[in-house]
């Protein structure tokens, strides 16, 4: 096993990791991770979507959980089915659907470059360059474009989205119906959003997003789990002393 210093895990920054690294120093709720991602990658080519949602505290770890996704997908047989898109932690662009649907495609175009897939990037920049000169872009319209070059790579999207209920509360109630529609349809993307509260509209019978996600909670590390976290970094940082230490002197 590679080992990684101190300094890279005390200044976390996925822009600069490579997936081995980010596997390697994914060393908590890896448990909820592999349980996650066997149901995401159960999803057929035509099927109807589960969708889902994780709820914790900032440091809870729902970016690193997301980043891990991202970093499996790419790992193939699973890179052949589908597709992993992130965005920016923070989508404050985000005031109508038509801008969330060109997100996605700037996302797509990002996972394509990380791919140095070069056969169809210079044409989906140029669309992308188009759509993006329009304000007045119906959403419709632009998901009908993300939805032609997905379909064109016959790979599926899994919208990895954190901080979700920031996009919930800049786009109206027509907007979400709009949203859960095509969400709710055979083939659409598998959307796994992070919040740190909970998302109204997901909870409230009279919402638009009621009972549309599987919902899970981050809750505080176990005793046993915080033992497993000082192993994985004792294991990854080649610290085999402390890691034997850890073992012997469970009880203090």
């Amino acid at each position: 096993m590679k080992q990684i210093p101190l300094t890279k895990i005390g200044f976390f920054n996925p822009g600069r990791l490579t997936d081995e690294e980010i596997e390697q120093m994914f060393i908590t709720r890896v448990p909820f991770f592999e349980h996650l991602f066997k149901k995401i990658i159960a999803e057929t080519p035509g099927s109807i979507p589960q969708h889902y949602l994780i709820i914790g505290q900032r440091g809870m770890g729902k970016t690193s959980l997301l980043i891990r996704i991202s970093a499996e997908l790419r790992k193939k047989p699973y890179s052949e089915s589908f597709i992993a898109l992130t965005f920016p932690e923070e989508q404050y662009n985000v005031d109508r659907l038509s801008k969330f649907w060109l997100n996605c495609m700037d996302a797509l175009a990002d996972a394509l470059d990380k791919e140095n897939n070069k056969e169809h990037l210079a044409e989906l920049d140029n669309e992308i360059k188009k759509l993006s000169g329009h304000r007045d872009n119906d959403a419709k319209e632009i998901f009908a474009s993300f939805k032609k070059w997905t379909e064109k790579i016959k790979r599926r999207p899994v919208l990895l989205v954190d901080n979700l209920n920031l996009i919930f509360n800049k786009i109206d109630k027509d907007e979400q119906h709009q949203l859960r529609a095509i969400l709710m349809d055979k083939g659409a993307p598998v959307l796994v959003g992070a919040s740190a509260t909970t998302i109204e509209e997901t909870v409230d019978y009279g919402k638009p997003f009621y009972d549309a996600f599987q919902i899970s909670y981050l809750k505080k590390l176990s005793f046993m789990e915080s033992l497993d976290v000082l192993k994985n970094l004792a294991r990854i940082t080649g610290n085999e002393r402390f890691e034997k230490n850890v073992s012997q002197n469970k009880g203090r």
